[in-house]
């Protein structure tokens, strides 16, 4: 049988980078194996759904050149994609579990349902169905329905009866006792399944052969092996399910990343100015590890070296040290001409196209505010102008973690610094000759052609000289007076570039 795996979300909320971690898997598995990956569109938690969610995430996901074989957008053999128009075939499905006493219908009320669980809190029992509607006579059930009580389908558990199953991903071979899993909803009262009887069944009329998880789903297992021999199912027509780690957030030790935290948004690196090569190759390396420990991977190398035996059994905690060093791997690579090309299309097709809540969201921070924020995107526009922009960038690309940085780095180019701060660490030493100090640099600069190195270099030293600075301090000074802090590219190429009336200006 064709390896065949499958993606599929619920259009409940935007895709944060575990999805894009989880789609990988997915997607080098069905690659690997000449396979097919599909898409498939998860509406049937109606009551969450967000606007604009599916087509957001399948953007991204295009935009990571992870594209699908089958989904909702491109059709295929086993169409519909969307669960809410496949509703009739779960129909089928749980009139089947029925027949074969693996469901029912239980017409408790919402009210009760609330009463009994208040109830169980309060005594510490756990909480679960008590089966009241478990043994309804056929009499009962024809009354119920005739008099249009509404009513869920819920999975019959047997009693007494051991469930097992082996993970392809962490090996472990697991057994639960059925009379420890509870008789979850199958069918909500409006007819719609939940996920437990359509990405079930669907799996099974799609022909996946794996299905790859978030850990958060295994106590749920028990309850799906139960619908798939309810349904018929034989084992070597049941998709192989493994379970993957979860991403901690090193903010919180232990716990996985929120979806709300604006760092774990999908678009968030995007936006700051990270690439796309390099936020893949380290989410391929976050749950699993080549033979080798190589780390550099592009996406066809990575389907290439991608085996089930990689897979993590530890949970790894996001390291943005480790994402700043791929970001600046992956940037280094480029010439100077692909790297301004770069950011300019970071620029026209990310920065300047974010609405203000992803700017409030992922650029404003405690230290950087919303002011500080649309000033940048400003700068930014005024960059794509700039015929000597690439010589700019040539200054920093070694040094910017990513393109918001690059901004920041260059953005003195473009304004001129006011309200300087003067008392740093930095000038500590000579904070009693500034006005000296910028009067000489000021006429030792207005007396050279050119600023070609050896001159202004000869210039700055013959200054600390006579007046018994160390040549460091000094080149400090006018660091500071030109750029309006203690950090910039190459003080020359900066000088250079800035032309000398200007810096002439700033001192």
């Amino acid at each position: 049988m064709s390896v065949r795996t499958r993606f599929a979300p619920s259009p409940t909320g935007y895709a944060h980078l575990g999805f894009v971690a989880r789609v990988l898997i997915n997607y080098a598995m069905a690659k690997k194996n000449n396979g097919q990956f599909i898409w498939r569109n998860e509406d049937t938690d109606q009551e969450r759904f967000v606007e604009g969610a599916l087509e957001y995430n399948m953007k991204w996901m295009r935009e990571f050149g992870l594209d699908w074989d089958e989904g909702p957008d491109k059709g295929g053999p086993y169409a519909p994609y969307t669960q809410t128009e496949r509703l009739p075939m779960y129909k089928e499905a749980y009139e089947k579990l029925i027949e074969n006493d693996y469901a029912y219908k239980c017409f408790c009320t919402k009210e009760r349902l609330d009463e009994l669980r208040e109830m169980q809190t309060m005594t510490k029992q756990q909480t679960r169905y008590d089966g009241l509607c478990r043994n309804l006579s056929q009499e009962e059930i024809d009354k119920n329905l005739k008099e249009g009580k509404p009513f869920t389908v819920r999975l019959k558990v047997p009693k007494d009866k051991k469930i097992s199953f082996d993970d392809i991903i962490t090996h472990n071979h697991i057994t639960w006792d059925s009379n420890e899993v509870d008789d979850m909803i199958i069918v909500k009262s409006n007819g719609i399944p939940t996920y437990h009887l359509a990405a079930m069944y669907d799996d099974v009329l799609m022909k996946i052969t794996h299905v790859f998880r978030g850990s958060e789903w295994l106590s749920s297992t028990p309850v799906h092996m139960l619908v798939f021999e309810g349904l018929g199912i034989k084992k070597e027509e049941q998709p192989q399910i493994g379970h993957f780690t979860v991403i901690l957030d090193p903010a919180t030790p232990g716990k996985k990343f929120s979806k709300r935290n604006s760092n774990f948004k999908i678009d968030g690196l995007i936006i700051k100015g990270y690439l796309k090569e390099a936020i893949l190759n380290y989410l391929m390396l976050l749950g699993w590890a080549p033979k080798d420990n190589r780390e550099l991977f592009t996406l066809q190398e990575f389907i290439n070296a991608f085996d089930l035996a990689g897979m993590q059994k530890s949970n790894p905690t996001w390291d943005q040290k480790k994402m700043d060093w791929f970001n600046g791997h992956y940037s280094r690579q480029f010439s100077i001409d692909e790297y301004t090309n770069q950011f300019k299309d970071w620029i026209n097709k990310y920065l300047l196209i974010a609405s203000s809540e992803d700017i409030k969201s992922i650029l404003v921070t405690e230290t950087m505010l919303e002011s500080r924020v649309n000033t940048l995107i400003e700068l930014a526009k005024k960059t794509l102008e700039d015929s000597d922009l690439s010589k700019k960038l040539a200054l920093v690309q070694e040094r910017a973690v990513n393109f918001w940085e690059v901004l920041q780095q260059i953005e003195f180019f473009y304004i001129k610094p006011e309200n300087i701060n003067w008392a740093i660490k930095q000038l500590d030493k000579v904070q009693d000759k500034l006005p000296e100090l910028k009067t000489k640099i000021h006429e030792m600069l207005s007396g050279l052609s050119e600023f070609a190195q050896e001159p202004w270099e000869a210039g700055m030293r013959k200054i600390a000289e006579e007046t018994g600075l160390k040549a460091g301090d000094v080149f400090m000074v006018l660091r500071v007076a030109i750029v309006g802090g203690p950090f910039s590219p190459p003080l020359l190429e900066s000088l250079q570039l800035l032309g000398k009336e200007e810096v002439l200006n700033r001192i």
